[in-house]
């Protein structure tokens, strides 16, 4: 589902409602501190769950300024009296969960050579992740804010 694709900059698990506020005011005070930047994608990559796989794509140019925006996010969350990140940033967009992959993810790359987006980084958002009736996750916007 294309209106699924984001890319996490720190996962939460779960919160009470409660959290929301100051959450969204460490997106704030992280987006202050910085510009619309530009990402470009290129390249697929895959977790192995099993028999599945996790299918994202890769963060080719950009991930010096989204590297940088995670730090101060993490910072200003840390500040909030949430823990730090488990593990550091792998950038990357999910593209599907629960995959069977026909072919290796080196065979597709091999036949996508020229497969590349750019697009502008323009807000932070904090996201609820939800089971739909085919218990497929879907992700909801609780909060956004715009980088200035």
């Amino acid at each position: 589902r294309r209106d699924n694709f984001h890319l996490t900059l720190q996962f939460l698990g779960e919160y009470p409602a409660a959290a929301c506020a100051p959450l969204t005011a460490a997106l704030t005070c992280t987006a202050q501190k910085h510009s619309p930047f530009s990402l470009t994608i290129a390249g697929l990559g895959a977790f192995p769950k099993g028999k599945e796989a996790i299918v994202w794509a890769g963060i080719n140019q950009g991930k010096g300024a989204l590297i940088t925006l995670f730090r101060t996010l993490e910072k200003e969350l840390v500040q909030a009296g949430f823990p730090p990140a488990a593990k550091p940033l792998s950038p990357h967009i999910t593209l599907g969960r629960r995959i069977h992959l026909v072919q290796s993810i080196e065979e597709l790359n091999r036949s996508l050579p020229d497969l590349q987006a750019k697009f502008e980084v323009t807000s932070i958002a904090l996201f609820v992740s939800e089971r739909n009736q085919e218990n497929q996750l879907v992700y909801r916007i609780l909060s956004e804010v715009l980088l200035p």
